[in-house]
């Protein structure tokens, strides 16, 4: 099952009904192009909760519409125990709905700010974060944090309508490949997918696989993809293959680099990756991405592996069925 295009709500919420109302709008907009919206709110104050409450009524009536909350430990203890007093009259009903919960289990009472944007960038395919409610001091935090993370996460700083939002990058990364459009560069991801490579010195732990490039790596390559890894060509050449809303490359651009690196191929002299091993290795890679993105849609944790471990895939896999 493809994974819910992921829509997170932070620092966005104000206290009256139409925000929650534009929240609503905001998700039905992105279901027209995708088949499910997960809406992912933390359990923050009374205004999160409002609109938390609002979007579980709009399920009804918007088909692929989710709600998912992020709770503290506090909050999933009381709800555990039915506290019915205090915040928890208010927060165990949401949590009771929702079609997901998310524990963060080191805030014990409150969320902590590094913590809660962390796990949003990392869950997240677009993020809106209210930049006016957030305060200076939030919009720098979360910043630097994308900055220090290396992860091209789409931010909406505004309460805008999506077409008219002033996005960084497309919620949608075909738009990459649609030539004459604001977004069109069909580089720019495999230049993101390298930056995250090299930011974490190619050691891709697969639980902090952030959600964008778990979108991004499982994009399966035109027929006769296997060529660029069996015959010994330049590098260049895999790396000047063009993405068109047609053909997307990304998958094997971004193992043919990661196992070259982790092979020392450049270093031996060898131009590219290249032979059985080879091929058999990026197959493998594109079945641990499906099941890292099937236990993470149904919920699931999953033993902690090297994503660019190449020469350990086969105990991986075997860990892993």
């Amino acid at each position: 099952m493809e994974p819910a295009f992921t829509l997170g709500i932070l620092y966005g919420c104000g206290r009256g009904f139409r925000t929650a109302q534009y929240f609503e709008q905001l998700a039905a907009y992105y279901l027209k192009s995708m088949s499910r919206v997960r809406v992912l709110i933390a359990l923050t104050g009374k205004a999160e909760r409002s609109v938390a409450a609002c979007l579980l009524e709009q399920r009804a009536k918007h088909s692929g519409l989710e709600v998912a909350v992020v709770l503290t430990a506090r909050q999933w203890r009381e709800y555990l125990q039915n506290v019915s007093h205090g915040k928890a009259a208010e927060c165990n009903p949401i949590i009771d709905a929702a079609d997901r919960r998310e524990v963060m289990k080191r805030c014990a009472e409150r969320f902590s700010p590094p913590e809660l944007f962390r796990l949003f960038i990392g869950r997240c395919d677009l993020l809106v974060f209210q930049e006016h409610h957030a305060g200076v001091q939030m919009v720098g935090l979360l910043r630097e944090l994308l900055t220090d993370m290396a992860v091209p996460l789409p931010v909406q700083y505004e309460l805008l309508h999506p077409g008219y939002a002033s996005l960084h990058y497309p919620a949608d990364r075909k738009q990459y490949r649609i030539y004459g459009g604001p977004y069109y560069d069909p580089y720019q991801e495999i230049r993101q997918s390298v930056a995250y490579l090299r930011r974490n010195n190619f050691v891709i732990r697969a639980e902090h696989l952030p959600t964008v490039f778990v979108r991004k790596w499982r994009s399966e390559p035109p027929p006769g993809w296997y060529h660029y890894l069996t015959t010994p060509d330049d590098t260049d050449a895999i790396f000047r293959l063009r993405e068109t809303p047609r053909h997307d490359h990304l998958s094997l651009k971004v193992f043919a680099y990661a196992y070259a690196v982790r092979h020392d191929i450049w270093a031996g002299g060898r131009a590219t990756p290249s032979g059985v091993d080879a091929i058999r290795r990026f197959r493998q890679f594109g079945q641990l991405l499906e099941i890292i993105a099937a236990r993470r849609e149904a919920g699931e944790r999953m033993k902690s592996f090297d994503l660019m471990d190449f020469d350990g895939y086969d105990k991986i896999l075997r860990q892993n069925r």
